[in-house]
């Protein structure tokens, strides 16, 4: 099971990363850029616990800052899980250029898009994939990413 940032946010906050773990049997693939490859690689999860950490420091003993204080016990667990039963893939070349064409193209379509954002996104959909440029499944991939075939445009 390939986990976004929310999906997994969201399981840390409620203290189910077990369930997660469990219900994608027993490894859970996070993309490169959701979650850093190492302590000091940064990723969206290690930029939630940042802001997490900010909160509770700022509210100690309120509800929020209690709340906060509870995330960043989980994301801290979460993310000494790495390497273990949560998996932080990397796309390959091929699969980067297939992401960033597709960005790209989702760019073109929403003058709005943040590059990191969309190339982190994308990656993660097209990871392990099999997507490599020019091929049916590149096209599945940005059909799929951008909701328009690339033959049309």
């Amino acid at each position: 099971m390939l986990a976004d940032a929310s999906v997994l946010r969201n399981f840390v906050t409620l203290g189910w990363v077990d369930h997660l773990v469990a219900l994608a049997g027993g490894t859970v693939y996070v993309a490169h850029g959701v979650m850093g490859l190492n302590n000091d690689d940064l990723g969206e999860i290690e930029g939630i616990r940042a802001s997490f950490e900010e909160e509770s420091l700022r509210h100690p003993g309120s509800s929020a800052g209690t709340a906060a204080t509870v995330a960043l016990v989980g994301l801290d667990a979460l993310l000494g899980r790495r390497s273990n039963d949560i998996t932080v893939l990397s796309p390959t070349a091929d699969e980067f250029d297939v992401a960033v064409r597709s960005g790209k193209q989702r760019e073109t379509a929403s003058s709005t898009s943040n590059p990191p954002d969309w190339v982190t996104k994308i990656s993660g959909s097209v990871i392990g994939s099999g997507a490599r440029p020019g091929t049916e499944d590149d096209k599945r991939d940005r059909l799929i990413v951008t909701g328009r075939h690339p033959s049309h445009g």
